[in-house]
């Protein structure tokens, strides 16, 4: 969990202080300037233009990206070598450590769990970066260097805890250690049918080779489809624009009229609301299922960014749209949070057997990084180009979604690995 809480601690944590770390660069640059000025005797330079600031913070909101990238490409090679708990500080061995060791019942509650702990470090972000705690010159950098302690914690506390049993069992061949491992997770001495249902995917296996590379991963032809599955569902995730609000919400309640003063209130709300929402799906995600918590909140998430795009277009006529915009956000946030939030990294851990699960989470993880360093790098450039219509992109992307995942996702509620990958065997990977 503190892996997970990490990373939803990165997505918010310069959101608060954006104004401070905007004058800290641009009194940067033009001390350097200064500097090299009266070293050559030419005449100094007032700052940093608003286009060339704009594109320097957000790189600096997509630094913490590009380490997630590297860790996503070499996930699957550490995950098959090591196993699923040696290295904790990996955010993508997190979901896949979860979903192998809970039982296929509480696959969903679990995996809502992870997501859960993401919107707590999202909230806690914003709260640390409340101008009268630490989002202040010259506490800001306390605000960033608290992120370590997760970091710690995950240090101290996994070597405590037994690896995977599915990876004892089917990767290492090891079942007396899958048994002792799922004896000290379940609190009981008697775990047989999840033993036998684990030999069951062992034989499945057999002929198939127990060693997956990335290359053989995308040259194996029945694994094409669940791997696009698991692809399109990260792009989607990121894609929806969820982290522009929570990346860049400052300057979205901004434009939609929200005073300076009330404006981290207003950020600290929407991330409290995440998290509330994000409980709420925790006994709703066995029950309904992963295909109709895609499916409903995705149609709510273009409903709302058609109706934002309206209300943002009429506000200078119409004051009272700027309150509509805010709710259209709130209600982006409480669609995402049902949905998009929880699912596609549990989709992806679960459509996948032993074998080739770790490679598969290691692509999908890479794509989530990619579209996750596109948005935060683009979406103020791209927001200064469009002004009121950026809108638009995102809802483009959520129909488009509806679509992918209406004819593709297959339901993986309460279904064993083994059955998951036979359903898209027998059915090209549609099931619904």
């Amino acid at each position: 969990m503190a892996t997970s809480y990490q990373f939803g601690y990165n997505i918010s944590v310069l959101n608060q202080p954006v104004t401070l770390v905007k004058q800290f660069l641009n009194e940067s640059y033009s001390s350097s300037r200064s500097s090299s000025s009266s070293s050559t005797s030419s005449p100094a330079t007032d700052g940093i233009s608003e286009h060339a600031l704009t594109v320097i913070w957000s790189l600096c909101t997509t630094l913490f990206v590009f380490g997630g990238m590297i860790g996503a490409f070499v996930i699957g090679f550490i995950a098959d070598r090591f196993g699923r708990s040696v290295v904790p500080f990996l955010f993508g061995l997190g979901p896949m450590y979860m979903l192998e060791v809970v039982p296929f019942n509480l696959k969903g509650a679990m995996g809502t769990i992870h997501q859960l702990f993401i919107t707590i470090g999202i909230a806690m972000g914003s709260l640390f970066g409340l101008n009268n705690l630490l989002g202040v010159e010259g506490k800001w950098p306390i605000l960033l260097l608290l992120n370590a302690v997760p970091g710690v914690a995950s240090l101290v506390i996994f070597p405590f805890l037994p690896d995977s049993p599915r990876f004892l069992m089917l990767v290492r061949k090891n079942k007396e250690g899958a048994r002792k491992a799922l004896q000290w997770l379940r609190r009981r001495t008697d775990v047989t049918d999840e033993i036998t249902e684990m030999e069951e995917e062992s034989k499945s296996q057999q002929g198939q080779g127990e060693t997956y590379t990335i290359m053989k991963l995308l040259r194996t032809r029945e694994l094409i489809p669940p791997l696009i599955v698991s692809i399109v569902l990260q792009l989607m995730q990121q894609l929806s624009g969820i982290n522009a609000i929570f990346f860049y919400s400052t300057s979205i309640y901004l434009n939609a009229g929200v005073p300076v003063e009330t404006v981290q209130y207003a950020n600290l709300g929407t991330c409290v609301i995440n998290v509330a929402m994000t409980f709420v799906v925790i006994p709703l995600m066995d029950r309904l299922g992963r295909r109709s918590l895609l499916l409903g909140p995705i149609a709510g998430m273009i409903v709302t960014l058609a109706v934002i795009t309206v209300a943002l277009n009429l506000q200078s006529s119409y004051p009272s749209m700027s309150y509509v915009s805010i709710i259209c956000v709130l209600f982006y946030v409480v669609f995402f949070a049902c949905g998009l939030g929880p699912i596609p990294n549990m989709i992806t851990a679960e459509v996948f057997r032993q074998g080739p699960r770790a490679r598969a989470m290691s692509l999908a993880g890479l794509a989530n990084w990619l579209s996750n360093a596109v948005v935060a790098m683009g979406f103020e450039i791209v927001q200064a180009a469009t002004k009121e219509f950026v809108f638009l992109i995102f809802l483009v992307i959520m129909v488009a979604s509806l679509i992918f995942t209406y004819f593709k996702v297959p339901e993986t509620k309460n279904k064993s690995f083994d059955e998951i990958a036979n359903q898209f065997k027998s059915a090209g990977g549609r099931k619904r």
